[in-house]
């Protein structure tokens, strides 16, 4: 039997190229809605969303560590038992019984979940519903930050103009402002 000596890269670009999909603009806009700019998930198709996961520690400098689990394969996170291989710290349980070893941490792996699951969201809203995809927000650091501003903003004017004629006695300090 004759070895493989393909690369994950050259399997993914293959994908991407039967799914018609643009490989590095995927990576940026799937990077720019979960606000993660590596390893985020790979959306190709509704029942082909990729998770990267670190499986192994590598051997050189340039060989791969990390896999891609399909998010629909997934039946649940299993943590490693006391007997486990010294750098695996969970698992991840396949619906068909497979254990995939994992070298993130449990709460690391259940977070790149909840990632390809908003991923396939915003593509199932981006392919088949169209109004969805046009108001669908990133998730990002700046979009909480600006929801932040806006509700200090607004509960400000409801302070400010509840109290325009009276005078609040601090001199017109505003705790929310500072």
């Amino acid at each position: 039997m004759q070895e493989d000596n393909r690369t994950l890269k050259t399997y993914l670009r293959r994908i991407a190229r039967h799914y018609h999909v643009d490989l590095p603009a995927l990576r940026a806009s799937t990077g720019e809605l979960l606000d993660c700019s590596n390893n985020a998930p790979l959306t190709f198709h509704r029942h082909l969303v990729f998770i990267p996961v670190k499986v192994r520690k590598p051997l050189s400098r340039s060989d791969g560590a990390t896999g891609f689990v399909n998010l629909s394969s997934i039946e649940k996170v299993v943590p490693a038992e006391a007997n486990h291989p010294e750098d695996v710290r969970c698992y991840l349980q396949l619906k068909n019984g497979q254990l995939i070893p994992s070298l993130h941490y449990i709460v690391n792996v259940k977070r790149k979940i909840r990632q390809g699951q908003r991923a396939l969201d915003y593509y199932l809203c981006l392919h088949h519903d169209q109004k969805t995809a046009d108001t669908f927000e990133p998730f990002s650091k700046t979009t909480t930050k600006n929801k932040i501003n806006f509700s200090r903003n607004l509960i400000f004017k409801l302070i400010t103009d509840d109290d325009d004629d009276e005078d609040d006695g601090n001199g017109g300090f505003n705790p929310l402002l500072t």
